[in-house]
């Protein structure tokens, strides 16, 4: 009985059908980090050239800097009406990688250690990735920026997720401490 059961089991999970599709807004850059913003919104990572900006060249692949941007969920899985996401999120560095809390009143992203206009390298000169924080105001505005407690100026902290209950952050990091290159930790 149990081996039947088990067979049941994996053939009804296997009959589940997806598809993967290279969707229209994607570029020749890097796009990731797709985090659901309300019912038909998300959120992504992207360092596509935008029309009017002057996004500045990261040396070491020939991309422009990362931005956070806003898009409408087709009912089809498409993005459509892609804009950034914030300008008091959006710097002239890197940021990716965000996460809400359920109310969308508080959104967790990776971003370049870049605070108050200033940049802080590691050792050996390298701006690391670090965990903000943001809350939304009365007008939709994301203010109150900043920079997490458990970051580090010599480690990586990035790629924010919440768990289900919100009880938990999630993220990675190559802290002191770490089994592999980059790990995954909680607080």
């Amino acid at each position: 009985f149990i081996i039947v059961l088990l067979f049941g089991v994996m053939a009804f999970a296997q009959s589940e059908n997806y598809s993967i599709k290279n969707i229209d807004v994607n570029t020749e850059y890097s796009d990731f980090g797709v985090s659901y913003f309300g019912e038909n919104s998300a959120i992504f990572a992207s360092s596509k050239k935008v029309k009017g900006t002057r996004n500045k060249t990261w040396y070491l692949n020939k991309q422009p800097f990362l931005e956070l941007y806003r898009g409408t969920v087709t009912e089809n899985g498409e993005l459509i009406d892609t804009e950034l996401f914030s300008k008091k999120v959006n710097t002239k560095y890197h940021e990716s990688n965000a996460t809400f809390t359920k109310d969308l009143k508080t959104v967790y992203f990776s971003r370049d250690n870049y605070i108050n206009n200033k940049t802080k390298k590691d050792d050996d000169g390298w701006i690391l990735i670090q965990l903000f924080k943001a809350q939304v105001n009365e007008d939709g505005e994301w203010e109150n920026i900043e920079m997490l407690p458990f970051n580090g100026d010599e480690f990586d902290t990035g790629h924010p997720t919440l768990n289900s209950k919100e009880t938990k952050l999630y993220f990675t990091s190559n802290r002191p401490g770490s089994m592999g290159l980059t790990d995954i930790w909680a607080v």
